[in-house]
């Protein structure tokens, strides 16, 4: 059961009725001429006077919008742009490798999976699964921990190195140093090799090859191609190598990272 569905429902309501306020506010600020006062936010987002100057305090705090201590007139901050625009990156990247990752499923015949980075986790953002009866087909927008599986070991061996320093530091809380040993060794051997050759984390019966997406602005996604171990096998996915590493150019070409 989910933290949520746990919650009484009257605190749900509460924290509902509290979202709700704070939507109402950022649309405000969003409709409102740059540098809105207080209590024409309030007004425009429905809200009593106070209750917008708190909400506003809160969100000020938070980053999210920003204000001129003299007029004390506010706007959206940096940190609500930058969460924008991910998503709109992400929408982007899916819409230009789409076609890509069909081609390439195409030519292999197993499901292409594109899997992002997003702080210490990963998620599935795109497939383009094979038309045989028996494959693979990956859990969409599901976050897992970042070096889940051949995708995310491949965007853990290319993060820039303090971000990947980072995150080892927490591995080694949580899991000691012998985990960190072991995913150390392996991040520099793919990055040497620039690919994995690995089974499916959580479904031994299937092989995945998985290569990086990336470009001078840095690394975009993780490009993996996944079929049954009887299908799939190692020498097809060695084969399959140089057509799946020219696919995940393609689409940081078509992202705009050339």
């Amino acid at each position: 059961m989910s933290s949520v569905a746990a919650r009484p429902p009257r605190r749900q309501a509460r924290l509902g009725r509290a979202f709700q306020r704070y939507l109402a506010l950022l649309e405000a600020l969003a409709s409102a001429p740059p540098g809105a006062s207080s209590r024409e936010l309030a007004r425009r987002a429905g809200l009593a006077p106070a209750t917008a100057h708190r909400l506003l305090q809160e969100l000020l705090a938070l980053g999210v919008v920003y204000d001129d201590p003299a007029s004390r007139r506010y706007a959206l901050g940096a940190r609500l742009w930058v969460v924008f625009d991910q998503f709109t990156r992400r929408d982007l990247l899916r819409l230009m490798a789409l076609p890509v990752m069909q081609e390439l499923r195409d030519r292999t015949g197993e499901t292409v999976t594109l899997v992002t980075a997003f702080g210490r986790e990963r998620v599935c953002i795109l497939q383009a699964e094979s038309r045989h009866a028996a494959h693979f087909a990956a859990a969409l927008d599901t976050p897992d921990r970042l070096e889940a599986g051949a995708p995310g070991k491949v965007l853990l061996a290319f993060l820039p190195p303090p971000a990947q320093e980072a995150y080892l530091e927490g591995v080694e809380e949580e899991r000691g140093a012998a985990a960190v040993t072991a995913l150390r060794q392996l991040c520099q051997r793919v990055r040497q090799q620039g690919y994995l050759i690995d089974r499916a984390e959580r479904a031994p019966e299937f092989n995945v090859i998985s290569v990086p997406v990336r470009g001078p602005a840095g690394l975009v996604a993780a490009l993996s191609v996944v079929g049954p171990a009887s299908r799939w096998t190692v020498a097809r996915m060695e084969e399959a190598l140089p057509a799946v590493q020219a696919a995940a150019a393609a689409i940081a070409r078509a992202c705009g990272q050339r």
